[in-house]
C-alpha cells in the first residue's frame, strides 16, 4: 500500500497514479479530516462482486458446502443437459 499526505497527492497526482499503476498497489491518501483510498477500477470490480454475492443469504455457506463435496459423483459440465 501507498501511504501519502494528501498535501503530497495533490501536488503530484500523475506521479502518484503512475506508481500505483507500476506497482499495483492501493494508495492511502491521509488527510486531517479524512482518508481516502484509490484502487484500480477492477479491484473495485472484485470488491464490489463479492459485495454483491455475500448479500445473497446462503450462497457462502452454500459454495463453501458444495467446495467440500467429493468430485468423483458429479457429472462433467460437458455431460449436462442444458
Amino acid at each position: 500500500m501507498i501511504n501519502i499526505t494528501e498535501k503530497k497527492f495533490l501536488a503530484a497526482p500523475k506521479k502518484v497514479i503512475e506508481q500505483m499503476q507500476l506497482s499495483n498497489e492501493i494508495v492511502n491518501i491521509v488527510s486531517d479530516k479524512m482518508g481516502y483510498v484509490i484502487i484500480d477500477a477492477e479491484e473495485w470490480r472484485n470488491i464490489y462482486e463479492t459485495i454483491y454475492l455475500n448479500s445473497i443469504k446462503g450462497l457462502s455457506k452454500s459454495i463453501i458446502k458444495s467446495s467440500k463435496e467429493p468430485l468423483d459423483g458429479s457429472v462433467p459440465l460437458n455431460k449436462l443437459d442444458w
